[in-house]
């Protein structure tokens, strides 16, 4: 078939975001090597806890817990069991890569950055998320186009219907439709620069059995 081959013009996606968002967690503060987390509290919460009992933690561990949290929440991806280094004497500036395991076994990359008023900004940089894949599936599509005689529409090219992580060849496999035998081929979009929403791409040579 006339589409079927290597691409090997690189091709972008429309600008959307294709990563969880950088995010700064203001309830998280870095003091003196601790973070603290804290609770509202109103007439039925109690009375205070003791100071011995306040919820102190370290920055890893409080980055980890927003990992497991608002993170997890934001990427779709299910549950997140979060790996960070330690950060004590962290500077403002100073970037840490910590990972997250789904369910799945797959592993979630973040940079966590200090922030100049001792907030951690969080960012997902190998992740795709489900608002994001179909800006994807249309750049894939725009670029078959640009190569046949039949045109093929955006309901021939199936991403998935969930929130994606890139795996470490940085590829990621479709579903492409025929739109002439219904045949279903495999389309791989080869990412050369993720944040950049740049890629290659190439069709099977035979459909799916």
């Amino acid at each position: 078939m006339a589409w079927v081959g290597q691409l090997t013009t690189l091709y972008r996606a429309a600008a959307s975001p294709q990563r969880v968002p950088a995010m700064v967690i203001g309830a998280l503060i870095l003091a003196g090597g601790l973070v603290t987390g804290c609770r509202s509290s109103d007439s039925d919460a109690g009375p205070e806890p003791a100071p011995a009992e306040a919820q102190a933690l370290t920055a890893q561990r409080a980055t980890e817990e927003l990992i497991a949290g608002p993170v997890a929440e934001a990427a779709r991806l299910g549950p997140l069991l979060p790996v960070c280094p330690d950060m004590t004497g962290a500077v403002p500036g100073e970037s840490f890569t910590c990972t997250a395991s789904t369910e799945e076994q797959k592993t979630v990359r973040l940079t966590a950055t200090i922030q100049p008023t001792g907030q951690v900004e969080l960012a997902t940089t190998n992740v795709i998320t489900v608002d994001a894949l179909p800006s994807f599936e249309q750049a894939a599509i725009d670029a078959l186009n640009a190569t046949i005689d039949v045109p093929m529409s955006y309901e021939d090219i199936d991403c998935g219907p969930d929130s994606v992580v890139i795996n470490d060849d940085a590829t990621l496999v479709c579903a492409l439709r025929d739109p002439q035998t219904q045949a279903i081929f495999d389309v791989t979009l080869s990412f050369t620069d993720l944040e950049a929403r740049q890629f290659s791409l190439v069709v099977a040579d035979a459909p799916r059995r």
